[in-house]
């Protein structure tokens, strides 16, 4: 059975996502809506993948995926972000369209990537992947099986070496 950390500022979120994923049998979640504590608690239940939300208050997303990346103990633990606080906004001057923040919180918690499809997101953030808020049950259980069929396919070891993000 796969340990999956759940960590999301939104409670209801957290538990719907514990709940769905223990509903397989597959998954043994614990969640959180402490971002700060998560370094902590991956020591201490060393957990296979750790699913989080990249825009929460008291700790940004993108700082949480560094501490966890460049920690020995805690960089080969797969990461899988969500976040659904942006949108395509089209800027008259340069005749183009980018992904924006859609709220100022989002300004004021973390940094979102200018690009929009998944496997880009992923690699700007360093982690496993990325899935797009609102989601769901079929994508949340594709992705996660999805990134474990990988983590398999590349060997453990490689998983556990890996180097922390370039940002």
């Amino acid at each position: 059975m796969k340990k999956i950390l759940v960590v999301d500022d939104e409670l209801e979120l957290c538990d719907m996502m514990k709940k769905c994923l223990e509903k397989t049998g597959l998954y043994q979640v614990t969640s959180t809506n402490l971002p700060e504590g998560v370094p902590d608690l991956c020591r201490t239940l060393n957990p296979d993948l750790v699913l989080m939300d990249i825009v929460m208050p008291r700790m940004k997303g993108t700082e949480l995926i560094k501490v966890l990346r460049s920690a020995p103990e805690t960089r080969g633990i797969l990461l899988v972000v969500t976040s659904g606080l942006g949108e395509m906004v089209y800027h008259e001057k340069k005749d183009n369209w980018k992904w924006e923040p859609n709220r100022d919180v989002v300004r004021d918690r973390g940094d979102v990537p200018a690009e929009r499809h998944a496997e880009a997101a992923a690699k700007a953030y360093g982690v496993d992947d990325f899935i797009a808020k609102p989601f769901t049950r079929e994508t949340l259980l594709q992705v996660l099986g999805d990134v474990f069929a990988r983590s398999t396919a590349l060997g453990e070891d490689e998983v556990k070496g890996r180097e922390g993000p370039a940002r």
